[in-house]
């Protein structure tokens, strides 16, 4: 079966978009955050990322195997670096959180 590679890059942006505010977790943590939508919009769309983005990984896991597989480069290349990026997220996140 092949993925297509438009069905990767889409993933991959979704793992990079759904990794961002974890990444900022450290620095929301240690500040103070604005109040009202800006607050709203940030603190939910780092909740849905905290639920979203290891299924996204996993995701990403197997599109790095299927591209190891068949040989496409496109689709390894995304796939590694979307990988990376999320991984680094959680790790950043997983830290702040002790």
């Amino acid at each position: 079966m092949m993925v297509a590679p438009s069905l990767v890059k889409w993933i991959s942006g979704f793992t990079i978009f759904f990794a961002l505010p974890l990444y900022f977790t450290k620095l929301i943590r240690e500040t103070r955050f604005p109040e009202g939508m800006p607050f709203v919009l940030v603190y939910s769309w780092g909740l849905i990322a905290v639920v979203a983005l290891p299924i996204l990984l996993l995701v990403q896991t197997y599109f790095l195997l299927r591209g190891f597989k068949g040989g496409e480069r496109g689709s390894l290349y995304m796939s590694a670096l979307a990988l990376c990026f999320g991984v680094a997220a959680e790790c950043i996140f997983f830290l702040t959180r002790r």
